[in-house]
């Protein structure tokens, strides 16, 4: 999206049409663009009480300060609490399509507006209930319309890249030709300190290379028990429909299409447990690729494919990887190894800097909470 190239080059003063004639001036060719656009009438409200509607088992009756009134509002969604900021369709917004919102009552209680989910407001889906907002889109100001936040009025750019340029599947790497077009700088990413933890990924995680490893590996350890990604990092998983329950696995996707390197996550209980520590190791597997195994599990062939985990636990080891692509290419042709995901990115040409990588998931990750280890591993030619 715009706002989010924004991140890495300041690009706020040119509008889209120039941004999609450029990128189509360098050979990166727009398939299509997007502009989200949010309802006028929908402000942003806070939610100060929410009690079990009298009559109707799966309604809500909340009371939702919007600045200038509190309005009292029926709500369905099974989401909705007390102090949520929540975006609030207030009578007369109207949605198109005939669908205006008025005064009503449902079930014999009163309700003065509508408390809205993502997909109402014409973004991607995000979950089955509202839509929970909080300071990552901007300052909270109660009654603020919601189209005054750049994030949720957004315009998507789709584009379609052939095969040789593996350097722009990525933010970073669209940002990087966008600053030589323009001639504007890229942004500085924040500094990353490394101090003050508790523990050290090497006190959890014994990490073992084959010396014949052919990929480079930098590692990093976090307690991801309080993990939660912000709205705006959600919205854009949605976006790239890469949206999930699991917060992991959304902070994977989002610092993948961030920096473009290739990313696993592995929960601690999926290694075994020797002498306190649990042992990663990095073998070769029977076609010779480089391959994660805990215990006696294949759990990753690096680059290539990786095993899905529906529980990560409370602590995980966090992989950035890189291999020469045409390689890794030949390797995968000549042995008919079965290929994931990772393969389609890994084999056009990751982000090789996997220890900048790891630097961007670190400072991301305390973003969402997550209580890092101190220090990282790296495995690098």
């Amino acid at each position: 999206t715009k706002q989010w190239l924004n991140q890495f080059i300041d690009i706020s003063n040119i509008d889209t049409e120039t941004i999609c004639k450029t990128l189509n001036s360098i050979g990166l060719e727009v398939d299509s663009e997007k502009i989200f656009e949010t309802p006028n009438g929908v402000v942003l409200g806070r939610v100060v009480d929410c009690i079990k509607h009298p009559d109707a088992d799966k309604l809500s009756v909340c009371q939702v300060d919007i600045g200038s009134e509190v309005l009292q509002i029926v709500c369905g969604a099974k989401n909705v609490a007390q102090d949520q900021f929540v975006p609030v369709a207030t009578i007369g917004t109207d949605f198109g399509d005939g669908f205006v919102i008025k005064k009503s009552k449902l079930r014999g209680v009163e309700s003065n507006g509508m408390i809205c989910s993502s997909t109402e407001l014409g973004l991607p889906k995000m979950n089955d209930g509202i839509m929970v907002l909080d300071d990552s889109i901007g300052e909270l100001i109660l009654g603020k319309a919601i189209s005054d936040f750049d994030i949720l009025n957004d315009t998507v750019i789709e584009i379609e890249l052939t095969a040789n340029r593996g350097d722009c599947l990525n933010i970073m790497g669209i940002a990087r030709e966008l600053s030589v077009a323009f001639g504007i700088p890229l942004k500085e990413l924040p500094a990353y300190k490394d101090n003050g933890y508790k523990y050290t990924i090497g006190q959890f995680f014994d990490i073992k290379t084959s010396k014949k490893q052919f990929c480079d590996l930098a590692f990093v350890a976090a307690n991801i028990e309080n993990l939660k990604l912000p709205v705006s990092a959600s919205l854009k998983c949605a976006i790239i429909e890469k949206y999930s329950n699991i917060q992991i696995d959304m902070l994977k996707a989002y610092t993948e299409h961030c920096v473009g390197a290739i990313f696993d996550v592995f929960p601690a209980n999926a290694f075994e447990k020797i002498n306190s520590r649990y042992e990663a190791k990095v073998i070769q597997n029977l076609n010779g690729f480089d391959t994660m195994i805990g215990g006696a599990n294949e759990l990753a062939v690096i680059g290539v494919d990786s095993q899905k985990f529906d529980d990560y636990g409370t602590q995980v080891l966090f992989q950035a990887s890189y291999q020469n692509p045409e390689n890794l290419a030949k390797m995968v042709f000549e042995t008919k190894q079965k290929t994931g995901e990772a393969y389609y990115k890994s084999s056009r040409g990751s982000n090789p800097d996997v220890s900048g990588a790891i630097k961007f998931f670190r400072n991301f990750a305390k973003v969402c909470g997550a209580d890092l280890f101190g220090g990282s591993e790296e495995f690098c030619e």
